[in-house]
């Protein structure tokens, strides 16, 4: 199946800002997945993977507020706006649910947040390495102080540190069990530099955590891939959205 490009590069003012997004259409009746990047990055963190998905699905790729493309404008950054701002702009822009979300890092907050306030929009979520609420609290006292300096001191770019810690604790209250909800959890197979051999396995535990969200998860670890599996290998990513839609398809063939 041929990808057709709907809409390009395109920015849509959302009320307070414009921001900057692609999407690409299989079709009227493909479930739509969207990609929400790590802390600060744009939407080319993807690479290739948003043209290998759009070969059979639709894909949305955006800038958040204050990234690449996009308006910073004068609201706050944290996971509640982010996710006010992107269902402003799926109504605007006539993209309907069910969306099937991949957040990486910071991004996996930003999307179960959309999944806490919007369950009726959420077809699945992909967590890729993703960060987890309780990760200020239980790893980042064990980082040696010059990584714990690096790590504080990288929260300059979207928004700020208060912004952060607030998304953390917006999902944190936010958080139930979201009954059936497909959800699947890539974590890191290969441990960061930053990370100590402790730091890495509480680590580990949070993603662990993270399979209690639903009562359909699934883990997959990513032995060739550190943070950024959606660099090393994206077919993991790619294999999870195939799994989901399989998943959708069957249970709308049942009903």
């Amino acid at each position: 199946m041929e990808t057709s490009i709907r809409l390009n590069n395109k920015k849509v003012d959302i009320g307070n800002l414009m921001l900057n997004y692609n999407y690409y259409g299989v079709d009227d009746t493909s479930p739509t997945v969207i990609l929400e990047a790590g802390y600060g990055m744009g939407s080319e963190v993807w690479g290739d993977l948003v043209s290998e998905l759009s070969t059979i699905v639709n894909v949305l790729v955006y800038d958040r507020a204050g990234i690449g493309k996009s308006e910073a404008g004068t609201k706050p950054h944290h996971s509640k706006q982010v996710v006010e701002n992107l269902k402003t702009l799926l109504q605007i822009e006539e993209i309907k649910p069910p969306y099937l979300l991949v957040g990486h890092s910071i991004g996996g907050i930003h999307i179960r947040q959309f999944a806490y306030t919007y369950p009726e929009l959420v077809s699945g979520l992909i967590l890729v390495d993703s960060a987890h609420e309780d990760q200020n609290d239980l790893m980042v006292p064990h980082f040696s102080d010059d990584v714990q300096e690096m790590y504080y001191g990288q929260f300059v770019v979207e928004g700020g540190l208060a912004d952060f810690n607030s998304s953390l604790n917006q999902v944190r209250s936010a958080r139930r069990p979201l009954k059936d909800l497909p959800v699947h959890v890539l974590s890191a197979g290969v441990k960061d530099d930053y990370h100590s051999e402790k730091t890495y396995q509480i680590w580990m535990r949070l993603q662990d955590d993270l399979l209690s969200l639903s009562n359909n998860t699934k883990q997959v670890i990513a032995k060739k891939s550190n943070h950024f599996i959606q660099n090393h290998e994206p077919k993991l990513i790619v294999n999870s959205v195939r799994d989901i839609l399989d998943q959708i398809r069957e249970e709308g063939a049942n009903e």
